[in-house]
């Protein structure tokens, strides 16, 4: 037997492909592969020819039908379907036509034969279709005759048939339905899902995000003045300079005063030269040395009398070796009034260029001596001219001196010139131990270089008497240079006074006490001091002018018991550039007292400011008025800081103002601080305005002990841009005393905007209390550390109010909240109570909401309770529907070292109704939970019911739950996650979201483990009811009863539908029925054990069973849709439709001509081997005998002898030498001559046969016209033609011809002829090539006196034919 391909039974995904693999060939055997058409086609086996959907189907071959004996298929009769497990059965009777093919089976997946499609054909009168597991489709089926015609289908519509389901599909769809089954889901439901309202406080309390507050504070602004101690230094310095250059200019102009003593020794001299006794004498002296080139000359002129002597002497020298010209010229007179002495002197120097004279005049009495000294030099070596007159006096009221100098001093080089001038004049009067001494000096310098130039000034007057001394001091400077040019003017007047003890008041009663009291400052020189300075400046540049002025006045008083100061600065300054423009001020007022046990300071600090650039204006001023008084007690300050400042840009302009006044007391046991606060601003830009206020006051004071303090602040602010506007005002107050304190805080907003406005307002009271000192005493004694920590007692209110209104909604909203908390000695304590409502209405819908929650707290040492109620009520409506939702919890909690209990009450209840459905829901929740250590124990009650009505359906649920849960010494976790934290070895854990799935912890992991003797001591009772009645699908009741111990649970259901189902599920791992009215009760008549049913008896009407194992089968009918095996099959017959079996022969095709079994059929073989058939069909054979045959069909047959056919001979194609055709274009023309040829073709070589020739189709037009002969004799002219159409051979010998001819009478007439013309002819066996061709042979014409007469040849076709076709054209 051949071997079963090894096909995979089902219709699922790997059975698919497996079964495509072994179509293909790519797996199994071989020889399981599937045959394609095209392979069929390709060996010549089959012929395909276009079948249904555009696919080729193999189809009879026509010549096995001959013409005349095949009949039209007619309509099959009793077609019937029937399906097994995999495939179908497709049936009917043996079709009743002569010539039929085959049979077209099509099917659909539903009763419209439009959308059949062919899914075979079959020659049999069966067909198997394999359509796997579970399909239902129609069939149609139709005969299809040997031409291939089409009969009609049995029918419009079609049979139906199904296959047997697959009995794991079976079992899977109703598992699907278990599952889906909403009863099944019921009872499968873990008792666990029950609704737990274990609510959340912190859920369900309001949300009060406290709007934070900003306390107003207006930004200090100290030090923001700029400080002028950079400038105050520059004068400083450019002070020093001046000095400088005065002391050097009076180092460069030399001693002031006069050596008398000098004058009078050359007096003396001058008469001790004279001594000798002479009454008058005269003397002249002449001396030339020529070795050294030097004249001199002496005259002399003496007087003497009793009371008068006069000396007079000239001297002149000149020496050419040191180029000097020396005079002199000198007189001493000697009377009652004393001794004069004259002087007068001179040196020309031609080496160094230089000229010196000088004139003395000297008188020397006993009281006085008195000098006058002029001179003058002049050297131009140096570049210098130097004046100087000097007078001395001297007697007994002292030194009186007096000098004027000047001196003038020019210089250049190669890089620079430079020109001096020094002027000098001083006084001085020396009277005992006091000098007065006053002096005028000035310099005046230019100086020119190759990059500057400068010009510099200065001057000096001073007066010194004693210690005290005055001073005025200039120096003007110019400086110009590649950087630009500077010139700056500096002035400064000083005056320092000493304090004479004797200019006091007191003077003797002060030196006492001084003296008594060892007080030293009033035994010190004490000075008075004052001082201007000014500096002018102005510096330009290329990049910059700029202009500044530093003016600075300073007075000192060192009185008796205090010193006292004052002092004005200012600066002063401008500057411009390309790019801006600044102009600056700067003041400071200061004043101070200073005694020996106190002191007291007073400033006044301004700041004038603007500037303009390309971008920016602004104006700033700035005001700082400070007072302090400090004493050996105590300390006082005051200040009063203000700041003004505009500024405008190109994108806005903002004015600014803020004022602080400050008052403050410092002392050793108390400071005391106040201050008044406040700031104005203004601003506006392209896109918005702002205006905003601030304004605080506080006040402060602290003692050794305690601290106090109060603070109002005060915000305003109104904001408008182009897209809202702004309206804000904050208020705080503040005020401690130690660790307590009182607080009330105020906000108010408005913002409006195109798209919405919103408003709020908050308050906030606060007050808190220190309370932990009160009984610190207690505490200390007690050792109660808590007692003597610093606890606090606290109290607050904050509401909250928001109004909004937009383009979506428009809502309201206020928060109230009471809190209060004691830290008690053993205890923290804590109440609170917060309150929400809400209304909130929009286009769509409209919500009102409250919320209300209370909560109490104690946290003692040991011990922790707590207790809260919260409800939170809801209503809404929109347009769709209105709903109320009401949630509530009350909760009590207890925490003790060793245990934990709490109490829970929950309820929830909603009410909905839309334009579809009105629902009512209320869950109710009681729960009592006890913990100790590993020990937890819970109890909890729930009730649930629910109502739901719409056009439709009406439902009513109620869901009532009991549960007590143990547990073990273990923890126990129940959670949808494996825990992470707190867990120890031998915890449980039940997975909630795998079915309580359990896993017991092994110290490192959860393990996953089925022993239901680990479940925790839990168990639970579960009743559920539910009616549902709908309009559309009927009505609905169900009811169920779940009952769980740890892991194990069990439950049954019954539902009943109005649509005439009706379920009863079990939920058990075992289920018994039994009898307990029979002899053995306990017998079970049906169980499920191990997912096993096991029944002792059953009567089944129909059954599907897809694997049957069984000892014994007894059946009327047995059929095999596939195929059926077995070791040996004996006896009976086999009835296959259309052929039959039995007692050793066989039928073939029902309805021929043969009977046998109460039929007839086409073929039959009979027990003794012979074959009888009307339809024998063979592709090879051999016959020794006589073939006799009335009529049949040969298919590629070669009769190798010659044949003689006494019939008519009908064929639809012959190959062979029966005729070959060629058609030709003919050589057209009008006028043919004689010869023309009309046609030609060419016949190949090799002719077996001899052939006729045919010239199809030559048409010739000919043609005749008389004339006509004029004059006397006038008459019609006859023209006439003839001639012949000519078939020539290859020779040109004409083989076949065709005559033609035309004549006319008269020229009033044409006699013209148009005819075609067949040539025939004929062709010898050869072997060469030949040619034919069709020509025109005119063989008369004639046509005189304007008659005509021709051939025309029109455009045509010629086809040259050869029968047979042995010869073939080329």
């Amino acid at each position: 037997m051949a071997k079963k391909p090894a096909y995979r039974a089902g219709r699922d995904q790997a059975a698919t492909a497996e079964n495509v693999e072994l179509l293909t060939g790519q797996r199994g055997d071989r020889l399981d592969k599937a045959v394609t058409f095209r392979e069929l086609a390709a060996l010549g086996l089959s012929t395909l020819r276009p079948g249904a959907g555009g696919v080729y189907v193999p189809g009879k071959n026509p010549d096995l039908f001959p013409p005349g004996q095949m009949e039209f298929p007619h309509a099959p009769v009793n077609v019937i379907a029937n399906g097994a497990f995999h495939t179908v059965l497709v049936e009917w009777d043996p079709p009743q036509y002569r010539g039929h093919a085959h049979a077209e089976i099509w099917r659909a997946e539903s009763d419209n034969q439009a959308e059949a499609t062919l899914v075979g054909t079959s020659s049999a009168n069966l067909f198997s279709d394999a359509i796997g597991k579970g399909a239902a489709f129609y069939y149609w089926v139709r005969f299809v005759n040997g031409k291939d015609d089409k009969g009609p289908f049995q029918g419009m519509q079609g049979v139906k048939a199904e296959t047997s389901r697959d009995v794991q599909d079976i079992l899977d769809e109703l598992q699907g339905k278990i599952e889906e089954s909403h009863l099944a889901q019921t009872l499968l439901g873990p008792i666990e899902q029950v609704p737990q309202l274990q609510l959340d406080i912190a859920i369900l309390k309001p949300k009060v995000d406290e709007i934070e507050v900003i306390r107003p504070k207006v930004a200090a602004i100290e030090d923001k003045i700029p400080s002028i101690e950079q400038e105050l230094a520059g004068l400083d310095e450019r002070q020093k300079v001046a000095q400088e250059l005065l002391d050097d200019a009076q180092q460069q102009l030399g001693m002031s005063s006069i050596e008398i003593g000098l004058v009078q020794d050359r007096l003396n001299a001058k008469l001790d030269k004279y001594k000798g006794d002479f009454d008058s004498f005269r003397d002249a002296v002449f001396v030339v040395d020529p070795e050294n080139g030097s004249i001199t000359m002496d005259a002399v002129n003496a007087v003497r009398d009793e009371l008068h002597t006069s000396i007079t002497e000239v001297q002149q020298e000149l020496d050419a070796v040191a180029g000097q010209i020396s005079s002199k010229a000198d007189n001493v007179t000697v009377d009652g009034q004393g001794s004069r002495i004259t002087e007068a002197e001179q040196r020309i120097n031609g080496l160094d260029a230089s000229l010196s004279q000088t004139v003395t005049r000297g008188e020397f009495t006993g009281e006085q001596q008195r000098v006058t000294q002029i001179g003058q030099e002049l050297d131009a070596t140096k570049g210098e001219l130097t004046q100087k007159a000097t007078k001395q006096e001297v007697d007994a009221q002292g030194v009186r001196l007096a000098n004027a100098e000047s001196k003038l001093t020019v210089h250049t080089n190669e890089l620079s010139s430079q020109a001096q001038r020094l002027d000098g004049l001083s006084a001085q009067v020396t009277q005992g131990d006091e000098t007065l001494q006053a002096s005028i000096t000035e310099l005046a310098r230019v100086s020119a270089e190759s990059d500057q130039v400068t010009a510099q000034r200065v001057s000096g007057l001073e007066v010194r008497a004693g210690t005290s001394e005055a001073k005025i001091q200039a120096l003007e400077e110019i400086i110009e240079d590649d950087g630009g040019i500077t010139a700056g003017r500096l002035d400064v007047i000083t005056a320092e006074l000493e304090l004479q003890r004797g200019q006091d008041d007191d003077n003797a009663s002060a030196a006492i006490d001084g003296a008594i009291a060892v007080d030293e400052r009033d035994r010190e020189t004490r000075k008075a001091f004052g001082a201007i300075r000014t500096e002018q400046r102005v510096i330009l540049t290329e990049q910059q002018a700029q202009a500044q002025r530093t003016t600075d006045m300073e007075v000192k008083f060192e009185a008796k018991d205090a010193a006292t100061q004052a002092r004005i600065s200012s600066v002063e300054k401008v500057a411009s550039d390309a790019d801006s423009a600044l102009a600056q001020r700067i003041d400071n007022v200061t004043t101070e007292f200073k005694a020996a046990d106190a002191q007291a300071n007073a400033d006044i600090r301004s700041l004038a400011q603007s500037s303009a650039t390309a971008d920016e204006a602004l104006s700033l001023r700035q005001d700082q008025l400070a007072a302090t008084f400090s004493s050996a007690t105590a300390e006082l300050a005051a200040n009063i800081t203000q700041e003004e400042s505009s500024r405008v840009t190109a994108d806005e302009a903002i004015s600014r103002r803020v004022a602080e006044v400050e008052a403050q007391f410092s002392s050793d046991l108390e400071d005391a601080n106040a201050r008044v606060a406040a700031e104005e601003l203004a601003r506006a830009t392209k896109d918005e305005a702002l205006a905003q206020q601030i304004s605080t006051v506080d006040a402060a004071f602290k003692a050794a002990d305690t601290a106090l303090s109060a603070s109002l602040s005060e915000s305003s602010k109104a904001l408008a841009d182009a897209d809202r506007a702004l309206g804000e005002r904050i208020s705080t107050l503040d005020v401690t005393v130690g660790e307590n304190s009182a607080s009330i805080t105020e906000l108010r907003q408005a913002v409006v905007s195109n798209e919405e406005s919103l408003s709020q307002r908050q308050d906030k009271m606060e007050s808190e209390i220190g309370i932990g000192a009160i009984s610190q005493v207690e505490g200390a004694l007690a050792g109660d550390e808590r007692d003597r920590e610093n606890r606090k007692a606290r109290g607050v209110i904050l509401q909250q109010q928001s109004t909004l209104a937009n383009q979506q909604e428009a809502q309201a909203r206020t928060v109230e909240q009471l809190t209060a908390e004691f830290d008690a000695e053993n205890a923290e304590i804590r109440a609170q109570i917060t309150n929400e409502q809400l209304v909130r209405s929009t286009a769509d819908e409209a919500l009102a909401q409250k919320t209300s929650v209370l909560e109490a707290q104690i946290e003692g040492v040991d011990q922790s309770l707590s207790a809260s109620i919260a409800e939170v009520a809801r209503v809404s409506a929109d347009a769709d529907a209105a709903m109320t939702e009401k949630l509530n919890q009350q909760q009590s909690t207890m925490q003790t070292a060793d245990a934990e209990l709490s109490s829970r009450i929950n309820e929830e209840a909603t009410t909905r109704a839309d334009a579809v459905e009105s629902l009512t829901s209320q869950i109710q929740q009681v729960t009592a939970s006890y913990q100790q250590g590993d020990q937890q124990l819970t109890s909890q009650i729930t009730a649930e019911s629910a109502a739901r009505a719409d056009a439709m359906q009406a439902l009513g649920s109620q869901i009532n739950t009991v549960s007590a849960v143990a547990g073990s010494k273990n923890k126990t976790f129940f959670q949808a996650t494996a825990p992470s934290t707190g867990m120890g070895t031998g915890d449980l854990w039940f997975d909630t979201a795998s079915n309580n799935r359990p896993y017991r912890y092994s110290g490192t992991a959860w393990i996953a483990t089925d022993d239901p003797r680990i479940a925790a001591n839990a168990a639970a009772v579960q009743l559920q009811s539910q009616a549902i009645a709908n309009l559309q699908n009927g009505a609905q009741a169900m009811w169920t009863a779940k009952a769980s111990a740890g892991q194990i649970t069990a439950g049954i259901g019954l539902i009943a539908k109005s649509d005439g189902t009706s379920q009863v599920a079990i939920s058990a791992s075992q289920v018994f029925v039994f009898n307990p009215n029979s002899s053995t009760p306990m017998a079970p008549l049906f169980a499920i054990d191990n997912g096993q049913a096991v029944i002792a008896e059953a009567i089944i009407r129909k059954a599907t069973i897809q694997i049957l194992t069984s000892e014994k089968i007894t059946a009327d009918y047995i059929k095999a849709g596939v195929s059926m095996s077995a070791p040996a099959i004996s006896g009976g017959s086999i009835d296959m439709g259309n052929a039959f079996l039995s007692g050793g022969a066989a039928g073939f095709g029902k309805g021929g001509p043969y009977g046998g079994w109460s039929w007839t059929w086409h073929t039959i073989i009979y027990a003794d081997g012979s074959l009888y058939t009307d339809r024998l069909f063979a592709s090879n054979g051999s016959f020794t005998g006589t073939v006799n045959a009335n009529a049949g069909v040969f298919n590629n047959v070669t009769i190798e002898e010659t044949c003689d056919v006494k019939g008519t001979i009908y064929a639809s194609k012959i190959v062979g030498d029966v005729l070959s055709a060629k058609v030709v274009s003919a050589n057209s023309t009008d006028s043919a001559g004689s010869g023309h040829v009309v046609a030609s073709a060419s016949v190949k070589g090799a002719r077996t046969h001899a052939a006729n020739l045919y010239c199809l189709g030559v048409t010739v037009e000919v043609y005749a016209s008389g004339g006509y002969q004029p004059g006397g004799n006038d008459q019609d002219v006859p023209s006439s033609i003839s001639g012949r159409l000519v078939l020539r051979n290859t020779a040109g010998s004409i083989i076949a011809s065709a005559p033609f001819k035309a004549s006319s009478r008269s020229n009033s007439s044409m006699d013209s002829v148009s005819q075609s013309i067949t040539i025939q002819g004929g062709f010898n066996v050869g072997t060469g090539a030949a040619s034919m061709s069709v020509a025109v042979i005119i063989d008369s014409q004639s046509a005189s006196y304007g008659g005509s007469a021709g051939v025309r040849v029109p455009a045509q076709s010629i086809a040259f034919c050869l029968l047979p076709s042995g010869s073939q054209f080329n």
